[in-house]
């Protein structure tokens, strides 16, 4: 079960990718929201 910290991190990730069209260079860094964003990326 995720905590409410981890669901908001879950939410902005997410909500980062949309921003992201294609043909962007995008530089992601290392911390635990990106994961969220990567894998909204990639799917």
């Amino acid at each position: 079960m995720m905590g409410v910290k981890m669901v908001d991190k879950k939410i902005v990730g997410e909500k980062a990718a949309e921003f992201v069209k294609d043909g962007m260079v995008v530089g992601l860094g290392t911390g635990s929201t990106v994961y969220y964003t990567y894998k909204s990326l990639v799917s």
